[in-house]
């Protein structure tokens, strides 16, 4: 379970929530010549373009676990 805050501001290396296409991902952000990645923790999957159709839906700021 996550928690995401929508009135945050997105920046450089923050957990975002993202609407690409039509699947929700939750990636790193990361800024580069203007343009924003989505990138995955950890590495060894694709990163991923922002495109105008595509939209951020929050930062995430707390991540909780269940115990088992």
């Amino acid at each position: 379970m996550i928690v995401v805050d929508r009135a945050l501001t997105v920046a450089h290396n923050k957990i975002v929530v993202a609407r690409v296409g039509e699947h929700l991902v939750l990636k790193r952000v990361k800024v580069r010549q203007r343009k924003i990645f989505l990138c995955p923790d950890p590495p060894g999957y694709p990163v991923i373009e922002l495109r105008k159709d595509d939209e951020i839906w929050g930062v995430v700021t707390h991540c909780i676990h269940r115990l088992p």
